[in-house]
């Protein structure tokens, strides 16, 4: 799920401070990331973790990404960025897997990178560095991403998918014109935006827009998921609707690496 943005406390000489923290954090590997589990919605299973940057700054506390990514965009730090992510995240998918539980991860990608031809040469390289299986990582991307430059984020869509990386469309809903580019995008599976998910069960033209949605998905190939879940309810009901996938604080909070294993061997039959 990708952040909305937010850059809370923000005079201009604060933004140069937070920038200049910024770019030392990213130099000096001080982000770190948090996973929230993704749960089969019949079985309760985990069959996956979504990454979530963070950034203990020294003064300011716990930020979360809405707090600082809008610099991480608009001052060419979004390759370093990525790059860090997607290294912290295949390193951590690596103990994973060396402990005998395979969790694939999922990394947001950020623009200019699907317009990259070589994006998926390097994330496979990542990946035969460590010795994972090209499964074990998942790409989300938004609408904005490819809206501007379609030719050559397919062509890049296409070759992760040749190498067997999935592609998940993230935040879907929250475009005017995702609908449009369904058919045409080489992807794996969609990801119901959490402003829908909120109103379904109190909103009978929201729960229609959101079954709907999920069976036009299962009719053109795509794999669901149906991101913050907050309660029973809505998670019986997109269980009712056919949904695939289900993510939210509901069934787990984003947690450090070390409690994922935990999770995983527990699923989630507490909550279901």
């Amino acid at each position: 799920m990708r952040p909305r943005a937010s850059m809370r406390g923000g005079g201009e000489q604060a933004i140069s401070e937070l920038l200049m923290d910024l770019r030392q954090a990213i130099d000096r590997d001080e982000l770190s990331l948090v996973y929230q589990p993704k749960f089969d919605a019949h079985t309760a299973a985990v069959v996956g973790v979504e990454a979530l940057l963070r950034w203990r700054h020294l003064d300011r506390g716990l930020l979360r990404p809405a707090d600082f990514l809008p610099l991480v965009r608009e001052h060419g730090l979004m390759d370093q960025a990525t790059g860090l992510v997607v290294n912290m995240a295949l390193d951590d998918a690596l103990r994973w897997y060396a402990a005998g539980t395979e969790v694939p991860v999922a990394v947001n990608l950020f623009a200019p990178l699907l317009s990259d031809l070589k994006l998926p040469d390097h994330l496979c390289q990542a990946l035969d560095d460590r010795g994972l299986p090209s499964s074990a990582l998942t790409v989300e991307i938004t609408e904005d991403l490819f809206v501007d430059n379609m030719e050559d984020t397919r062509t890049v869509l296409m070759g992760l998918l040749d190498r067997g990386i999935r592609i998940a469309l993230d935040d879907f809903g929250t475009g005017y014109s995702a609908l449009t580019y369904l058919s045409d995008l080489p992807i794996d599976e969609i990801k119901l935006d959490h402003d829908f998910i909120a109103r379904v069960t109190v909103d009978e033209r929201a729960a229609l827009v959101v079954r709907t949605i999920i069976d036009l998905a299962h009719k053109l190939g795509f794999g669901t998921v149906a991101e913050g879940i907050e309660s029973a309810e809505s998670a019986a009901q997109l269980r009712d609707f056919g949904c695939d996938v289900l993510q939210g604080f509901f069934l787990s909070p984003p947690l450090p690496a070390s409690e994922v294993l935990g999770v995983v061997r527990a699923g989630a039959r507490a909550a279901f």
